[in-house]
């Protein structure tokens, strides 16, 4: 997989990178890592994603 996991995230980021990773080979995709993959989705995936970030506790 391209780029480590943020170190941030710790083992649930560590977690979900090896899921990510998984259902790429999966789907027969190329690796890449969450903020590839964002970065390549749509913009109204992208603003979801920053509407959900916003609206966590915390």
């Amino acid at each position: 997989m391209s780029g480590d996991p943020d170190p941030c995230c710790g083992p649930a980021g560590a977690a979900l990178t090896a899921h990510l990773a998984a259902a790429q080979r999966a789907a027969g995709l190329p690796e890449c890592t969450f903020d590839q993959w964002l970065a390549a989705a749509p913009a109204d995936a992208q603003l979801l994603h920053r509407v959900l970030l916003a609206a966590r506790p915390g």
